[in-house]
């Protein structure tokens, strides 16, 4: 078996006005992310609104149930190359 080494630091903000400063943290990742979110609710909040304006080419995959399967992560990966996104 190959050995390899998996590092994924976590950086995790939050509070009143988070959502707004979104794009400051990303700089460097590219112009244009894909947007992960569940079906209607970061929507219907306003939330994808606040992180939509900081980017002008975000694409958005929203089809996200609760508890999702492999066949939802294959459905976002394909819109993700298909919009040639830079970065989730």
């Amino acid at each position: 078996m190959n050995s390899y080494r998996y590092y994924m630091p976590t950086a995790i903000h939050f509070g009143i006005g988070a959502a707004d400063t979104v794009a400051a943290h990303c700089r460097g990742w590219g112009e244009k992310p894909l947007v992960v979110t569940g079906r209607g609710s970061a929507r219907a909040s306003g939330l994808l609104d606040h992180v939509l304006k900081q980017f002008a080419c975000a694409e958005v995959f929203d089809g996200v149930p609760e508890n999702p399967d492999t066949v939802i992560c294959e459905e976002g990966a394909a819109v993700c190359r298909a919009a040639q996104c830079d970065w989730v």
